[in-house]
């Protein structure tokens, strides 16, 4: 099975239609998949890598602006995609001193199937941990690995460290002390009215190997378009009979990957973060049991996590370190799982 930044990278330049829109082709790849269909972050991200290396090239062939990063994306999902052949239309909407817009649709089978609206312009390495306190409390040495379930097919390839509620927290004797959710011990409750709130928090990334230059060299780092993939990583409480389609992805990416590359006159500080690993928190809120397709919003919060190289011995003010790196806003529904495994062996994909 392809490594994901690999599985992300199978695409080729393929025409320029008109005078102002790239076509680039590719192959969806048979392992990235939920139940018969497709993982949504998976064909977003690799859209965005898409978009990201046409970005580079049209810069610095016209060498008339900077605007590297990857600054927000909102892609609307008109239905589910199918692994076979696709294409990614790109189109520059506007460039301006400060950010370029455009807009790109993934196409099969001549029907766009997701539209996004993508912004590049040029963020900063974080120079100093978020003022607001990383929202998982569990270090990643002492969080029990989990599996995805089986209708995830790539579970394999991506390494989960939930931060359950029903462990026993090292921090539980100072819970009654402390006015800070103790979110590793409670993740449910509901709210007021109608609606209802679940928490989530877990470590998520892709597996270590012995070899650290190999694991670099496949491409197990995390990287922009990663992160839109863990962005669509929640954690889910049944995934036998129920398929959770997203229907709408907005992130907003806050600032630049930290890496030991990057780190100039201020070592400890980049050195606390891992390249393979992140923190996910997750707060779904559901809508009244009588909406449509069981519409529920979901917001998502990706965070830097503790070095790989320094878990072991970390000190206890590793949460005090760590940096909110993008935010994630989603609609998505609950459907029977049946409707997902109806796609398989179709000429289309159905919803």
């Amino acid at each position: 099975m392809a490594p994901f930044n690999q599985a992300i990278s199978n695409f080729a330049y393929n025409r320029t239609e008109g005078l102002d829109v790239d076509v680039y082709s590719g192959e969806v790849d048979k392992e990235w998949i939920v139940g018969s269909v497709p993982h949504g972050g998976y064909v977003l991200a690799m859209m965005l890598q898409i978009c990201t290396q046409r970005q580079a090239k049209l810069e610095s062939r016209l060498k008339t602006t900077h605007h590297p990063d990857l600054i927000h994306v909102t892609a609307h999902f008109f239905g589910p995609s199918r692994v076979a052949s696709f294409e990614v239309h790109i189109k520059t909407l506007k460039t301006r001193r400060m950010m370029t817009n455009l807009q790109a649709d993934f196409v099969q089978d001549h029907k766009t199937i997701i539209s996004a609206h993508v912004i590049y312009g040029t963020l900063a390495y974080p120079i100093k941990p978020s003022r607001k306190r990383i929202p998982i409390h569990r270090h990643p040495a002492t969080a029990a690995d989990d599996q995805c379930h089986p209708a995830i097919r790539f579970g394999q390839s991506v390494w989960m460290k939930p931060d359950h509620h029903d462990q026993p927290h090292p921090e539980a004797s100072d819970a009654g002390n402390s006015s800070e959710p103790q979110l590793g011990s409670q993740r449910h409750r509901p709210s007021s009215g109608s609606h209802e709130e679940e928490e989530t928090a877990m470590w998520c990334g892709f597996p270590r190997h012995q070899d650290q230059q190999n694991q670099d060299s496949l491409g197990n780092i995390i990287t922009p378009p990663a992160l839109l993939f863990f962005a669509d990583m929640n954690q889910r409480m049944d995934w036998v009979t129920r398929w959770y389609p997203t229907i709408i992805l907005s992130v907003d990416f806050r600032c630049r990957i930290p890496s030991k590359s990057t780190k100039g006159d201020r070592p400890n500080f980049f050195d606390a973060f891992s390249k393979h690993l992140i923190g996910i928190y997750t707060k779904y809120q559901y809508a009244p049991v009588n909406a449509p397709w069981g519409k529920h919003d979901i917001h998502t919060e990706l965070w830097t996590a503790p070095s790989m190289e320094s878990m072991e011995g970390e000190s206890d003010d590793w949460r005090d370190k760590q940096v909110c790196l993008a935010v994630a806003r989603q609609m998505a529904m609950t459907v029977p799982m049946s409707t997902n495994l109806a796609n398989k062996g179709r000429g289309r994909a159905m919803l």
